[in-house]
């Protein structure tokens, strides 16, 4: 960008450069900018030598106003200008009212000379004196800023440090300030806390190795929100960089998926301006190697599905290095060598949160009236205390009529909300590509073994199927069956009303040709009337 009165100003910028143009235009603080610019960073760059009159300009007060983070460059003839110590006021301003982050670089000048402007600062204040004879008060404010920036802990460049290693130094300083800028985890985090609390503990123990975590659960139980909250809570960190990389399934569906994800990792750890193509995922599992694998860093692998994928994005990091997975299938965790003591079940939410939370999207701040508190019962009950339900059915109802929620209730006992199914529904589809027999015991498990001891359930499917327990102990570590203390099967109410409705889709009008019944009324019509040959479903009653 040009460093003109013309600059084009967009919303904001991370950074804003202070310097004096004719001590440092050509040499530090224009290798600053390129490595900023390098780094994707929007910068500032103000040349006070290339503007004109004594008052610096509204636009020029918005920019600086509208940075997050400032770099003033002090040099022998920075408190020459009026203009630079017009803005320097401003940054300070700015660093008290929203406490901005200053970072003062001493260029070839010592801090005393600047706090307590003596040698060529206490020449210029005299002819400051003079010229601004009606402005005294302004011009005390400009040796009041620069007593106070001489005060910060800056950057020091004379002839025994590297000029390029002090911009390195900046840089990372500056990429650990602006990754803290925190994700969108979730309007109501009702419930959060203490689950991020016990996440945050797995991480407390401390190793000098890069650490796991596995975060799993049912669809919609809120494995991502709590993975985006424990990603703005280590953020502020010590991390070189950082990538949150999002819906990898549904990506990795997609043509050239896999490639498009290493893209993005080298591109968010680095931030490097011009994007890097990846052509194939082999370069891209070299350049990960090449670039980031040096670097300490913070990732979130978010709806892991298959753990070779896995490992074309997970390389080698740098010790210290954090790598987050989020998946439904506790399986995945075990293939990708995920310590058992870092993982994290997400459980539904007790009654209390469930309530709460479906109040605050059924209510916003309003108190519900006594008719649809008793009708919210309802909907607790069918929600189970998954999240996702409770959102979508409490954003449904949202300045409903009472008689819209009884309508709604009716419908909803009738066959849960689309949305629900569709996110349930992937995990099931991911049985069948696995293993079809996998979906067939889901689904006899859902339609007529919930309650029962799981010794006998596997003695009966054992006839049917090869590996009974086996195949139940995949279905507990997908997230979609549960056993209890006294081992009976458990499965979430939505997943078992999923289970019997693609039961009763097959054939909804005809009982006889479904493959399962649970239904006592249909079973004793499909009985007495003959409707089936009672050999090939027996198994089903």
């Amino acid at each position: 960008m040009a460093s003109t009165s013309s600059q084009t100003l967009p919303s904001s910028w991370d950074v804003f450069l202070s310097f004096r143009g004719i001590d440092t235009r050509y040499s530090f603080t224009s290798h600053l900018y390129s490595a900023l610019d390098r780094h994707n960073i929007p910068t500032y760059r103000d040349d006070p030598e290339l503007r004109c009159g004594e008052v610096i300009s509204d636009a020029l007060l918005k920019a600086i106003q509208e940075s997050k983070i400032y770099v003033v460059v002090l040099s022998q003839n920075y408190a020459s200008s009026s203009w630079c110590l017009d803005e320097l006021v401003e940054i300070l301003n700015c660093n008290k009212a929203m406490q901005r982050s200053v970072i003062p670089v001493f260029y070839n000048i010592d801090p005393s000379v600047v706090r307590y402007q003596k040698g060529a600062f206490e020449q210029d204040f005299k002819r400051h004196e003079i010229k601004f004879t009606g402005e005294m008060e302004r011009v005390e404010n400009w040796r009041l800023a620069l007593k106070q920036v001489a005060n910060n802990s800056g950057k020091h460049v004379d002839g025994k440090t590297s000029e390029a290693d002090v911009v390195n130094e900046i840089v990372d300083e500056i990429l650990l300030q602006i990754q803290s800028i925190a994700l969108d985890v979730a309007r109501y985090p009702v419930g959060l806390d203490s689950r991020l609390k016990d996440l945050t503990a797995l991480l407390s123990r401390g190793t000098k190795d890069v650490i796991m975590i596995g975060i799993y659960g049912m669809g919609g139980i809120g494995k991502t929100t709590l993975a985006k909250a424990l990603f703005n809570k280590l953020l502020p960190g010590s991390f070189k960089g950082s990538c949150f990389l999002a819906n990898v399934r549904e990506i990795l569906g997609n043509s050239k998926g896999l490639e498009s994800l290493q893209q993005q990792l080298v591109h968010d750890v680095l931030r490097i301006k011009n994007r890097v193509e990846v052509n194939s995922v082999d370069q891209g599992i070299k350049l990960i190697d090449q670039k980031i694998c040096s670097t300490k860093i913070l990732v979130v692998i978010d709806d892991l599905e298959d753990h070779q994928e896995f490992k074309s994005l997970v390389r080698s990091f740098a010790p210290g290095s954090v790598v987050i997975i989020t998946t439904r299938d506790e399986e995945i965790l075990d293939k990708i060598e995920v310590e058992t003591q870092n993982r994290y079940k997400v459980n539904v939410l007790g009654d209390a949160e469930s309530e709460t939370l479906f109040f605050q999207h059924a209510f916003g701040d309003a108190q519900p009236n006594i008719t649809l508190k008793i009708l919210s019962k309802d909907i607790l009950r069918v929600a189970g205390g998954l999240p996702l339900a409770l959102e979508v059915f409490g954003s449904s109802l949202y300045k409903k009529s009472e008689v819209r929620w009884k309508s709604y209730i009716e419908t909803l006992q009738r066959s849960p909300n689309s949305r629900i199914q569709q996110k349930l529904i992937i995990s099931l589809e991911a049985l069948e590509s696995d293993d079809p027999l996998l979906k067939k015991m889901f689904l006899d498990i859902a339609c007529l073994f919930i309650g029962w001891n799981k010794g006998k359930v596997v003695e009966i499917l054992d006839t049917y199927y090869s590996y009974a327990d086996d195949k139940i102990d995949i279905l507990k570590k997908r997230c979609l069956l549960t056993i209890n203390n006294r081992d009976e099967l458990r499965m979430h109410d939505l997943l078992q009303d999923m289970g019997k409705e693609i039961t009763h889709n097959n054939s909804p009008d005809e009982p006889g040709k479904h493959s399962r019944l649970w239904v006592p009324k249909e079973i004793c019509s499909v009985l007495k009337e003959h409707k089936v040959n009672i050999q090939e479903w027996f198994r089903s009653i």
